[in-house]
């Protein structure tokens, strides 16, 4: 949404000498004040590609917008918009857009497809099964585990400054887990630190980063799994190839300020608009 003002300087100008001209009990050279609010959706359909949709409410505080020097008739103006806007060229930090920094993106030409497996490398990679528990149990019988487990997870791309930052994870694994934990450290650090990925309901694992390690430079982690058997190790990150997460200034005084300012502006505007 928005919150604004403006004004717009205008003459009367004669149509044939195209001269000013001073109308009867009307100054030839008019300086007129309005304010506006706007507000509207944002549609992301790609990370090049926006669909913008609102809609516009402008107040003259001034009458002769309307050529009625007295009276606060016409003196308003309701408009929607629509528009796109599209982005060329290279994007920076991420070529291909997929929220992988190119530093530690395999292949900047070529898009992650984010499907919770393997998406901190910035390539897709092919889903093992569609029915993972499946799989994992597939070698039951062979004598042995010898399929790591399997972590499933969406990595955070943005958080807060200072803002402890909760993380899931499903975990497939088809004998006892020896270890779940989350390796991570600010962006600036060169050692890590670990948390622990606690089992909630059924396959699905949490953890908490502490807020202390969430820093302006940015945020490192993976999240990782080991078996009983020690068959391998599941894993969403690496400590050479980890989930980045991009942070962000704290936005509590901007998340009051435009609260504020959205609740003045079209509060105002429908009071003018159902009121008088």
């Amino acid at each position: 949404m928005t919150l604004g003002g403006g004004g717009v300087s205008w003459k009367y100008l004669n149509r044939r000498t195209k001269q000013t001209i001073s109308p009867p009990g009307q100054k030839a050279t008019q300086f007129d004040y309005f304010l506006k609010t706007a507000g509207g959706f944002d549609f992301f359909f790609s990370p090049r590609v926006l669909w913008t949709l609102g809609a516009a409410y402008r107040y003259a505080l001034t009458d002769e917008f309307d050529f009625i020097a007295t009276g606060d008739k016409n003196d308003a103006m309701i408009s929607a918009f629509t528009g796109f806007t599209v982005s060329f060229g290279k994007m920076r930090g991420d070529a291909d857009h997929d929220g992988v920094m190119d530093r530690y993106d395999l292949n900047s030409k070529l898009s992650e497809d984010r499907d919770g497996y393997l998406d901190h490398d910035g390539v897709p990679d092919k889903r093992i099964s569609d029915n993972i528990a499946a799989f994992v149990r597939g070698d039951e019988n062979n004598g042995g585990d010898k399929v790591p487990p399997i972590v499933l997870h969406k990595p955070v791309l943005h958080t807060t400054v200072g803002q402890a930052l909760r993380l899931q994870a499903e975990v497939f694994e088809n004998q006892n887990l020896r270890k779940t934990a989350i390796l991570y450290r600010p962006a600036n650090i060169k050692n890590w630190l670990v948390a622990p990925l606690n089992a909630t309901r059924g396959n699905l694992y949490t953890g908490i980063i502490p807020g202390q390690a969430v820093q302006a430079a940015g945020l490192e982690y993976c999240i990782v799994a080991v078996d009983e058997a020690i068959s391998g190790v599941g894993y969403s990150g690496l400590p050479d190839r980890p989930n980045f997460v991009r942070v962000h200034g704290s936005e509590t005084g901007w998340r009051i300020i435009t609260g504020l300012a959205a609740a003045i502006g079209w509060g105002g505007a429908g009071y003018l608009v159902f009121g008088k």
